[in-house]
């Protein structure tokens, strides 16, 4: 695989996730007041965590985490490789942060140990970060697929 083709499919699976996780906050700000938010995410949770989404999840962090290699073995220094080894320490840093934080939220989630209000107000400050740092792995990445 050509590094330009590498950088690009990791630039649309890190731009795919932005939208996906900025769509996932419209849909759970709506539901942070109304009674029903908690089973509304339940179900909403159990739907996402299917092979479809599973494999765009792992596979532009995979595709990420092999552009940085790429890059930091021989992509010499310029604007670009600069811009692409931080667009995939960001898309990396996505997928870091959704199983360090969201994953343990939602698992608390469905098995009843967290209270809604806290675990919305949590869960929608981390879904915002980790929307970003993919918006940024996107941009970054992105720039260095430009060469």
């Amino acid at each position: 695989m050509t590094l330009r083709l590498l950088l690009g499919s990791a630039a649309l699976l890190s731009a795919v996730l932005t939208g996906f996780y900025f769509a996932y906050a419209t849909v759970i700000t709506a539901q942070r007041a109304a009674p029903d938010g908690a089973e509304a995410m339940r179900r909403m949770n159990a739907a996402v965590e299917r092979p479809p989404f599973i494999a765009v999840f792992l596979l532009g962090a995979l595709l990420a985490f092999i552009a940085l290699i790429r890059l930091v073995i021989g992509g010499g220094v310029d604007v670009r490789t600069v811009a692409g080894v931080a667009g995939a320490v960001a898309a990396i840093a996505a997928l870091a942060l959704t199983m360090a934080v969201n994953v343990p939220l939602n698992q608390r989630l469905a098995a009843g140990t967290v209270e809604w209000v806290e675990f919305a107000r949590t869960w929608g400050a981390w879904n915002l970060t980790r929307m970003w740092l993919c918006a940024a792995g996107t941009l970054g990445l992105a720039v260095a697929a430009l060469r």
